[in-house]
C-alpha cells in the first residue's frame, strides 16, 4: 500500500494526472481496491499541501509592501513558486513492475560464484585429492 501512494505523490509532483496514475498501476497488476483506496489518501495528501501552499502564498503577499522611490532601487527580485511541477515525460508516467533481465542474470551469476568460493572454501582440499 505504501509504494502505492509513495508512487502516486511522485508522479502526481512530475505533473502526471491521477486518472492515468490509477490505470497505470492497474496494468501493472495492481488491484483496484488497493488503487483506489491509496489514490484517497493521496489525494487528502495533495489537498492539505495545496491549502498549506495557499496559505503560505497569502501569508508571504501580506508581507510584501508597495516599494516606495527610495527602496526602488534596493527591491530585491521577486520570488518565484518553488513548487512549479516538472515536465511530463512517458519515461515518469510508467511504473514497471518487471525486474530488469540483464540484472537477474547477473544476480544469479553472483549467486552461482558465491557457492563455488563456499564450496572451495569447504571442501577444495577434498576436491584436489579426489582430481589428483
Amino acid at each position: 500500500m505504501n509504494e502505492l501512494v509513495g508512487g502516486m505523490k511522485n508522479a502526481l509532483e512530475r505533473g502526471a494526472n491521477l486518472d492515468r496514475i490509477k490505470q497505470t498501476f492497474l496494468n501493472a497488476g495492481y488491484k483496484q481496491e488497493q488503487i483506489e483506496e491509496a489514490a484517497k489518501e493521496v489525494s487528502q495528501f495533495s489537498e492539505l499541501i495545496s491549502q498549506n501552499f495557499q496559505q503560505y502564498q497569502q501569508q508571504d503577499s501580506s508581507q510584501v509592501q508597495p516599494p516606495t522611490q527610495n527602496s526602488a532601487q534596493l527591491q530585491q527580485p521577486k520570488k518565484t513558486s518553488q513548487f512549479q511541477p516538472l515536465p511530463q515525460t512517458q519515461k515518469d508516467t510508467i511504473i514497471k513492475k518487471q525486474a530488469n533481465p540483464i540484472m537477474v542474470i547477473l544476480l544469479i551469476l553472483a549467486g552461482i560464484f558465491t557457492a563455488i568460493v563456499v564450496i572451495f572454501a569447504l571442501f577444495g582440499k577434498q576436491i584436489l585429492n579426489m582430481l589428483l
